[in-house]
């Protein structure tokens, strides 16, 4: 059975990191691939370093073409693919020798995958780690993620993106079928997994640390306004208005905090006309429900952990949220989200695992 796995290279001015990438494959134990390198309109050097680097190895390509963004460059990348299987690989990212073979495995174990994924390292623009890889960290468990997308799969997706892009390997027509949509100009991976959970699809949690994602000066998710304002399009666009009222509800309740990081409710209003966007009503439909309600404390802290220009009114609302389920009074926020990820452990285990 053929195992040719096409690795999607999308490029754009960062032929910088290209070679770091290129040499990342070519190390590869497993050795049956081809390497498609889009370049996506790049304005400086990097379509000749591509172009030589392709003349090293006849398992590499370059594809030109207009700059349309990183999810336009990756469907042409997926168009051009001839493998069995897929994986994307950013020109400023690197797989340790390890990462094909591995990718590969969970599909001889199982026809029936779409997707098997690892948690890449974090790394600084040399590739030195930035924090300390941990596999099995409370709040953003990969175990209880694993667990969650094998049994309750938009539970997880609901309330961020697990992913990160150079930590998957999909079954080609998979992928293909779906295709990025390039409306996107970031959260496009967290979009398409949204669309495969939708869809049915199967994901497998692979251990260990197989690649490496390179934090930088010019990465995509530098752009704070941008990621904020694409993750309320993912919501809206999968979540927003399904059936499951608490999938739904958790979806809207993560609009409202995110529209407000954008101080932007005519925006969040444009996107779900006729909806109610009174931020108390809302929450207070959200966390009538227990289950929910952990979910979106846990989404609630960890937002306003990480974004300290949260605006206060919002703060409020989202420690009223909290304090539904776990009443605090002045402790810290480590105190605080430990007893949040108890209660949000009991209630897996009793309702969504069980």
């Amino acid at each position: 059975m053929s195992q040719l796995v096409s690795v999607i290279i999308p490029l754009y001015n960062q032929g910088h990191f290209l070679v770091d990438s290129i040499s990342s494959l070519t190390k590869q134990k497993h050795q049956e691939w081809e390497g498609i390198i889009v370049n996506d309109g790049s304005t400086d050097h990097s379509g000749d370093i591509a172009e030589s680097i392709a003349k090293q190895d006849s398992r590499i390509k370059v594809v030109h073409r207009v700059n349309g963004g990183l999810a336009a460059a990756r469907n042409t990348g997926i168009n051009h693919a001839s493998g069995d299987y897929v994986a994307l690989l950013d020109s400023d990212d690197y797989l340790l020798p390890s990462f094909l073979g591995t990718m590969l495995k969970p599909f001889q174990e199982r026809t029936d995958l779409s997707l098997s994924w690892c948690k890449p390292q974090e790394t600084d623009a040399c590739l030195f780690p930035i924090r300390p890889f941990v596999s099995g960290n409370k709040l953003y468990s990969t175990k209880l993620t694993s667990q969650l997308l094998s049994t309750k799969p938009a539970m997880r997706l609901v309330w961020d993106n697990p992913f990160l892009t150079c930590g998957q390997m999909w079954k080609a027509k998979t992928i293909k079928s779906l295709k990025y949509d390039d409306s996107f100009r970031s959260n496009e991976d967290w979009d398409i997994a949204c669309r495969l959970e939708r869809a049915g699809g199967i994901f497998q949690f692979v251990e260990g640390v197989h690649s490496l994602y390179r934090r930088h000066g010019s990465s995509l998710n530098n752009n704070q306004y941008r990621m904020i304002e694409t993750r309320i399009r993912c919501g809206v666009k999968n979540y927003a208005h399904i059936a499951d009222p608490w999938i739904s509800g958790l979806a809207r309740l993560s609009l409202v905090l995110g529209s407000s990081m954008l101080e932007d409710n005519d925006y969040l209003m444009a996107l779900i006309p006729g909806d109610s966007t009174d931020d108390h009503s809302i929450i207070d439909k959200v966390f009538s429900d227990v289950e929910l309600s952990a979910f979106a404390a846990l989404w609630c802290g960890g937002i306003i952990r990480r974004v300290r220009s949260c605006p206060s009114s919002r703060c409020a609302i989202a420690l009223r949220a909290i304090r539904k389920i776990i009443p605090f009074k002045s402790v810290t926020w480590k105190a605080v989200m430990h007893r949040i990820y108890e209660n949000f452990q009991d209630v897996i285990h009793t309702k969504s695992l069980g």
